[in-house]
């Protein structure tokens, strides 16, 4: 499987947009660069959040899936 993934700061904190680029779902852990080691990341379109546990989050993907991750700014 090939998850690509970007992070970008905003004024409205810091989005993650993290892309299944196979057809087959996946599972995968990642350490975003940018973002507290211990909190928790809202999922923008999917009404659910995320938590980001030493430093690493741990999501499913589907097949060809994207997620995007949001860390409100302080």
């Amino acid at each position: 499987f090939e998850v690509h993934f970007r992070e970008k700061r905003t004024a409205n904190g810091t989005l993650i947009i993290a892309v299944n680029r196979d057809d087959k779902p996946c599972r995968v852990t990642f350490r975003p660069r940018t973002i507290p080691a211990d909190c928790r990341l809202a999922v923008l379109f999917e009404d659910r959040q995320v938590a980001v546990s030493d430093g690493a989050i741990t999501e499913e993907f589907e097949g060809l899936g994207v997620h995007v991750y949001q860390f409100p700014a302080p």
